[in-house]
């Protein structure tokens, strides 16, 4: 059998079996370098490492995933489709072997683990992070010729002492991403399908609850013909943004609150927002579109609107402090 070996912190080896289909060989990778800080060992076997991008071993000079054929194949393709954005891998051949289906099933877990699980799972919160091993958005081609994009990958796992589900995204992660790895935990959460898309990870990091969704990969277009106009997504640095994570543009947001009128008599939002920009201050944005209300409906709005009013006076101090 021919495999690979890798040592973890604590001096442990884990191995990789070199005869599995070559989505999970590729998913047993990322899991090692990404959480499990492990060190690949044994570099003569047969392709070694290969697919794996992390901080301290970079991707060979054609490699799909090196900064050279990154830039070659995005100044080649058609302007505009996705195969050009130069920040995401293409995998061009099909995957040997590798066939995914619709939300990423994967060998169930052991009946004992998942009852345990379940039990939990609609009370977990939900974390988001960035890669820390340099991994980035990848569309490829399973056996049977299917598209597919992994902008990231989900787990349920421990973390700052507290099990939670967790969201690591890629470099070039877009909201597609993003919004397919949230279906997935809020289908956990409903009790769908968590012995068929869920399995466990076998680390000397992992106990028997922690749980990936294998290559959290899902169906795609092909990119040398067709556009992804989805914005980019990041987790949320700003310890007081009531946000996990946003696109692009998107505003921190301290808090908000807001009335719809009955009758159709209109409403209002009041939220206390401000730019990303590292400098920008807090600021309560008013969103009144059609307001027809009665006396208490207008008491109800001065007094979010003062509310807001010394929010943002506060997070504003704390800022300058």
């Amino acid at each position: 059998m021919s495999v690979e070996r890798w040592q973890l912190p604590s001096g442990r080896i884990a191995t990789i079996d070199l005869n599995q289909p070559a989505e999970a060989v590729e998913d047993a990778r990322r899991l090692l370098r990404e959480f499990g800080d492990a060190e690949l060992i044994n570099k003569e076997a047969p392709d070694a490492g290969k697919s794996v991008e992390g901080e301290n071993q970079k991707p060979t000079k054609d490699s799909v995933e090196s900064k050279a054929t990154r830039h070659a194949r995005a100044a080649k393709a058609p302007r505009g489709t996705i195969a050009a954005d130069r920040r995401i891998v293409v995998e061009d051949v099909p995957a040997r072997d590798a066939t995914v289906h619709e939300h990423a099933v994967v060998e169930a877990a052991p009946p004992r683990d998942v009852v345990r699980a379940e039990d939990e799972l609609a009370h977990l919160p939900l974390r988001i992070r960035r890669t820390t091993s340099g991994l980035r958005a990848r569309v490829w081609r399973s056996g049977d010729g299917t598209w597919w994009r992994q902008g990231g990958h989900v787990w349920i796992r421990e973390t700052s002492g507290e099990r939670a589900f967790c969201i690591t995204l890629y470099k070039g992660a877009n909201e597609g991403d993003l919004r397919f790895m949230l279906e997935l935990i809020e289908a956990a959460r409903a009790g769908k399908g968590f012995g068929s898309v869920w399995h466990p990870v076998t680390a000397a990091w992992a106990d028997d609850l922690t749980f990936s969704t294998g290559s959290s990969s899902r169906p795609y277009a092909d990119p040398y013909t067709h556009t992804d106009r989805e914005a980019d997504v990041h987790p949320c640095d700003d310890d007081t943004c009531a946000k996990l994570w946003h696109a692009d543009a998107d505003d921190h947001e301290l808090d908000g609150g807001g009335k719809s009128f009955a009758e159709d008599m209109g409403g209002y939002e009041i939220s206390v927002q401000r730019a990303q920009e590292p400098d920008a201050p807090w600021r309560v944005r008013v969103n009144v579109g059609w307001f027809d209300g009665m006396p208490a409906d207008v008491a109800s709005f001065v007094n979010d609107l003062q509310w807001m009013q010394g929010e943002c006076e506060r997070a504003n101090r704390e800022r300058a402090a």
